[in-house]
């Protein structure tokens, strides 16, 4: 299965709407509390276990990433979970 974007954004819509209803709570990600980063890292293991990223999903989500992120994934390499994971983190605000 190829991951699209518009795959990607709806899974960042659920989480956004999570996050304003309060079903999502800052904590640790390794908590047991159920927070925006737990919830980022679960969606992204979903995503990833069933496909992988179309090519132009990969090359908008890394041009959608802040510049700090896009000179850190140049420098050290990155897949389809690093792009999805730290996409849904910087528009959660969880970065």
């Amino acid at each position: 299965m190829k991951i699209s974007l518009e795959a990607v954004s709806q899974e960042l819509n659920q989480i956004l709407q999570k996050i304003k209803s309060g079903e999502l709570a800052d904590g640790c990600c390794m908590s047991t509390i159920q927070s925006p980063v737990k919830e980022a890292w679960e969606i992204t293991e979903s995503m990833t276990s069933q496909g992988s990223l179309h090519e132009k999903a990969r090359e908008s989500l890394f041009d959608l990433l802040n510049e700090k992120s896009r000179e850190l994934f140049q420098t050290t390499g990155y897949d389809d979970f690093d792009l999805i994971y730290e996409y849904l983190l910087q528009e959660t605000g969880s970065t």
